[in-house]
């Protein structure tokens, strides 16, 4: 099989339709990045993945994406963005280093996940 840009924008697709429709969520992208987001409850949206190709991971892309789901959840009218870290990977400090720089500060952990949460204001 190859892998045509058309057919990954025809998956991203399919994997917005889908997020919309279980979790109340959705796929933002560009070319070389996705993150995917659900709706928690009726105060916090939470951001399930970013990837950033890893040439361009020094440019904010990852953050640009956070902020458009930031303006959903804002749209939604939720007052939380919400995001985790997986406390077995391996890149667990640099994931949480990440989450902090954006704003979001530790809420709660539990066997498997710390999370952390931002206030969104306006």
């Amino acid at each position: 099989m190859t892998v045509t840009k058309g057919f990954l924008n025809s998956t991203v697709k399919l994997l917005d339709k889908y997020l919309k429709e279980n979790r109340r969520g959705g796929c933002v992208h560009t070319d070389n990045s996705f993150a995917t987001y659900s709706q928690l409850d009726d105060d916090s949206v939470y951001i399930e993945d970013i990837y950033v190709t890893p040439g361009l991971r020094m440019y904010h892309l990852a953050t640009k994406l956070a902020d458009h789901i930031s303006r959903i959840a804002r749209s939604r009218g939720c007052t939380y963005l919400v995001g985790s870290v997986d406390k077995s990977s391996p890149d667990t400090d640099t994931s949480r280093s990440v989450l902090v720089a954006y704003g979001m500060t530790e809420w709660k952990q539990d066997d498997y996940f710390i999370y952390f949460r931002k206030r969104l204001d306006g």
